[in-house]
């Protein structure tokens, strides 16, 4: 939190109601002068209410509140600044938990500092989004509000417009000298310029400062308002404040309540990529099915059914080279393993004839041996030689014929 107000009101150029300019301009006096000051403290925070819709389907609308006069950043002893607002919103907007936004709006405007992204914000953001005036709308407010899908008044006698920019300058050097002190100011030479145009307002002379600083803003803020209420007229856009049943159509599109204003809320279509002339885009009427088709693809992004179609058969097409690829892939592997199959047969049945080969040679068969002492034959003995190769069978053989020979 910042203690901020004095310097804002004396840097910056202001999008705010009058009477609450001078309001402050006593508030930064009392501050100079050394007296204790007090404000209300302006702080609402958001909150989250549930609606049905038409459906009966349950909607979630965040309410965030723009109250008192909007400075760019939050102050200890003001509102919520207008930077934060911001931040508020596009966390909304980004939430899954909320499906549309309500503005709870009651303010005189504030700095133009701040104005303008905040503005940029709310008319960008992705969900539906409604500014309730609940009482006062005016000058930056106004700007903010005209962001909005909708914009509903809470009664007849809202203030809402005020569509302009203005500065506040007090001279206190006068007041300083007259209490001794002195002022001096020095700049250096490559600085000529410097202060020229505070030093020409403290002179009474405003043209250049009105013609460089405040017609631009003004042109700023006059175009925004066209661009969001396309059915405002040029006199609306001279400063004045109205009331609000005085400008239904065109500065505000209907009055109701808070619940209303929820109503209202959830029942806005999903916006498309812009969000301007929403009022003439909900009155539209379609004249043939085409037309409703292409309204409704702009309106959420879609692409056209032969498109769409184009894109199917493509990724289609794709799906199915893949799928041939891999086909081909199985189809050599399978080959690969027949082959192997193949050539381990062949290497069985060699082997198999190598077998047959060893057991036909002699000695691999059962062989019968005598043992003659004495004149004495003995009578035959029968030899069982183990099944293996050749070379075990002679072992075998061998060892026979050494135990016959002890």
């Amino acid at each position: 939190m910042k203690i901020g107000i004095p310097t804002a009101l004396s840097k910056g150029v202001w999008a705010i109601s009058p009477e609450v300019a001078f309001v402050y301009g006593s508030f930064v006096s009392s501050l100079l002068a050394g007296e204790n000051v007090q404000m209300d403290v302006i702080a609402e925070s958001p909150y989250t209410t549930v609606a049905s819709d038409s459906s009966g389907t349950q909607k979630r609308v965040r309410v965030i509140p723009i109250k008192g006069p909007l400075t760019k950043e939050t102050q200890m002893c003001g509102p919520i600044g207008m930077a934060e607002i911001g931040n508020q919103i596009m966390r909304a907007d980004s939430s899954f938990d909320i499906d549309a936004i309500l503005l709870d709006i009651d303010t005189p405007g504030g700095t133009v500092d701040g104005t303008i992204a905040l503005a940029e914000v709310i008319r960008n953001t992705k969900k539906p989004i409604v500014a309730f005036v609940n009482g006062m709308a005016a000058s930056a407010g106004m700007w903010i509000a005209s962001a909005a899908d909708k914009i509903i008044a809470s009664t007849n006698f809202d203030s809402v417009g005020s569509i302009g920019v203005m500065t506040s300058f007090l001279d206190m050097q006068p007041m300083w000298e007259a209490a001794g002190v002195k002022f001096h100011t020095l700049l250096a030479d490559q600085s000529s310029d410097k202060n020229k145009m505070f030093d020409e307002i403290r002179a009474g002379k405003y043209t250049d400062y009105i013609k460089e600083r405040l017609n631009p803003l003004a042109d700023a803020f006059r175009t925004f308002i066209r661009e969001n209420r396309p059915n405002i007229t040029d006199d609306m856009l001279s400063g004045k404040v109205y009331h609000a049943k005085d400008v239904i159509g065109s500065l505000v599109d209907s009055i109701g309540s808070f619940d209303a204003a929820i109503e209202s809320t959830i029942s806005i279509f999903p916006k498309s990529f812009s969000n301007q002339n929403n009022q003439a885009m909900s009155n539209f009427q379609f004249q043939t099915e085409e037309d409703a088709r292409n309204w409704f693809q702009k309106m959420f992004g879609l692409k056209p059914q032969k498109e769409v179609a184009a894109e199917q058969l493509e990724q289609l097409k794709a799906d199915r080279f893949i799928q041939d690829s891999e086909i081909a892939h199985l189809t050599k592997q399978l080959a690969e393993a027949e082959a192997d199959k193949t050539a381990m047969q062949q290497e069985i049945y060699m082997l198999e004839q190598n077998i047959a080969a060893l057991k036909s040679q002699p000695g691999a068969q059962t062989a019968v041996a005598t043992k003659a002492t004495d004149g004495y034959v003995a009578s035959p003995t029968v030899i069982d030689l183990p099944e293996g190769s050749f070379a075990d069978q002679f072992a075998a053989f061998k060892t026979v014929l050494d135990n016959a020979r002890k």
